[in-house]
């Protein structure tokens, strides 16, 4: 918290001379939507990106978590719960920093190997990520199409950190300003 001298001042003439300090919160803690991509409901890579989201809820980072059955339009809070439109996803948490832990295929049209239409309507959120557990040796068209809408990371503890150090320094609008290049040699050494 910070003394806000502003409405201490105001506050204090409201009060008829009678000092009031006010005190405003000098930053905002980020918050985080995760929606992580499960081939099944046993699918090991996705509990371990599920778990990596209560890890991150017990030191205290503000995390809301879904899972999505391959294609992201349709997520759910758990297996077996009603699935949730990623546009009413946005509509609930529409400042949380987006983090998408999967491949991306099914953002990925198969005959062109560009992002499919409904991507930019979709996902509005203007900070997003997707952090893959595809081996940066075998990127292919695949994370350069999703490169240009998404911040395109290999899903490792340096890659998740470095995401959160581009949101919280305030990059906003195009995610390219740090290449999957760039991002793959920095987390990699």
């Amino acid at each position: 918290l910070r003394l806000s001298i502003e409405e201490s001042i105001t506050e204090t003439v409201r009060a008829a001379g009678f000092p009031v300090v006010r005190y405003r919160q000098d930053t905002r803690p980020s918050e985080y939507l995760l929606l992580v991509e499960r081939a099944s409901a046993r699918d090991h890579v996705a509990q371990l990106f599920g778990s990596l989201g209560d890890a991150l809820q017990q030191d205290g980072v503000h995390v809301v978590r879904y899972f999505f059955d391959r294609d992201p339009r349709v997520c759910f809070e758990e297996a077996g719960a009603p699935g949730m439109l990623l546009l009413d996803l946005h509509r609930r948490y529409p400042n949380h920093h987006l983090l998408v832990f999967g491949a991306g295929d099914a953002m990925i049209d198969a005959v062109t190997g560009q992002l499919q239409p409904w991507v930019d309507n979709l996902f509005p959120w203007g900070q997003r990520c997707i952090l893959t557990a595809v081996p940066t040796s075998q990127w292919s068209q695949r994370e350069v199409a999703l490169a240009s809408r998404f911040l395109v990371l290999p899903a490792r503890a340096g890659a998740l950190r470095a995401a959160c150090e581009f949101f919280r320094d305030g990059a906003k609008g195009d995610p390219r300003a740090l290449t999957t290049d760039e991002a793959a040699r920095e987390i990699e050494s």
